[in-house]
């Protein structure tokens, strides 16, 4: 039976395949700009059944090590 999956949330920075409903980033995400996003799933069968539900990205911090160049 084939699902139909939908999300909102994210600005734009996320997609959901409508077959598979594998939610995958369009862009590089930030911590320091968002460390989280909520996400409105919703699923709709072919019957049309439905169900809708709110999906947390976490954006983990990725540490960022800064390379100092000394001048002796």
């Amino acid at each position: 039976e084939r699902m139909i999956r939908r999300g909102t949330g994210g600005g734009g920075r996320f997609v959901v395949d409508p077959t598979t409903g594998v939610v995958r980033t369009t862009q590089a995400l930030d911590h320091e700009a968002a460390s989280s996003f909520v996400l409105t799933v919703r699923v709709t069968d072919s019957a049309g059944l439905s169900s809708q539900n709110e999906v947390t990205v976490t954006v983990g911090d990725q540490f960022c090590s800064r390379i100092t160049e000394l001048n002796p």
